[in-house]
């Protein structure tokens, strides 16, 4: 039963960590057009606008349901799962400043690893977990 317990926080923190490792990238909206034009993200990743013109802009992403209408000082994000390569623009606007390309890559396979520092959990006692992220980067946050 303790074994069981162990095992399902374990999977809780593994899936837990899943969310966690989505990320948000920005892009701003401005009189002279978008900023940067160009993004790569990871699939399951979110990109936001920010409009930071004094007048509404609309975003419209290509062979995708996010279409965006932003009032001044007004931020909204869409999120993209499919890999691919995903053209945007404000569609009121003809210049090549108000066009842009967003590239999602397939997801990074990340794993992580965790030992316990006692082979059996008693329930109100203290158990110490630690482990290792695939990426290898130290502080990381799983």
């Amino acid at each position: 039963m303790k074994k069981l317990l162990l095992t399902g926080a374990t999977v809780a923190l593994l899936i837990a960590s899943t969310t966690a490792l989505a990320k948000t990238v920005g892009i701003e909206i401005t009189a002279t057009g978008f900023r940067p034009a160009e993004i790569t993200i990871e699939s399951g990743d979110s990109v936001s606008w920010k409009n930071s013109d004094s007048v509404p802009h609309d975003v419209v992403v290509e062979k995708t349901p996010c279409k965006l209408t932003l009032q001044p000082a007004q931020t909204s994000s869409c999120t993209f799962t499919a890999p691919g390569t995903l053209a945007y623009a404000e569609p009121n606007r003809n210049e090549a400043a108000f066009k842009g390309k967003i590239t999602v890559t397939p997801p990074v396979a990340r794993s992580v690893t965790l030992t316990s520092s006692r082979p059996h959990a008693i329930f109100g006692g203290a158990v110490v977990l630690s482990g290792t992220a695939s990426s290898r980067k130290a502080g990381e946050t799983v």
